[in-house]
C-alpha cells in the first residue's frame, strides 16, 4: 500500500513538472512571437505615421494565438490567453509584457 501511495505521489509530481515546463515553453514561443510582431507593428507605425487598425494591414492573417487591439491612436496591446479567463498582455505604453489586464495609461 505504501508502495502505491508513493508512486501516485511521484506520477502527480511528474506530471505537475510537466506542465509547468511545457506551460513556459509556450509563453517564451508565444512571447517571441509577440516580440517579432511589435517590431512589424512599430515599423508599420514609422512608415504610415499611424497604428495598424488588424495584424491584416501588415500581413498578417494567420495568427490564431496572438491578437492585437489598437487601443486609440496612440497605444495598442497584443495578448494571449494563458488560463481560462487569464491573459498575457504587451502594451505600448510600458513597451512590457504583463499578467491581466488594465487600461493603457
Amino acid at each position: 500500500m505504501k508502495r502505491v501511495i508513493i508512486i501516485v505521489i511521484v506520477l502527480v509530481a511528474a506530471l505537475m513538472t510537466l506542465y509547468i515546463y511545457l506551460r513556459g515553453a509556450r509563453d517564451r514561443r508565444l512571447m517571441h512571437r509577440g516580440d517579432e510582431i511589435v517590431v512589424k507593428i512599430e515599423e508599420f507605425r514609422s512608415q504610415k505615421k499611424r497604428l495598424p487598425n488588424s495584424l491584416r494591414d501588415f500581413g498578417i492573417v494567420d495568427e490564431s494565438e496572438l491578437f492585437y487591439t489598437k487601443w486609440d491612436s496612440v497605444n495598442y496591446f497584443l495578448w494571449y490567453g494563458t488560463n481560462l479567463g487569464e491573459s498575457m498582455t504587451y502594451y505600448s505604453d510600458s513597451k512590457g509584457w504583463e499578467e491581466g489586464d488594465r487600461v493603457p495609461k
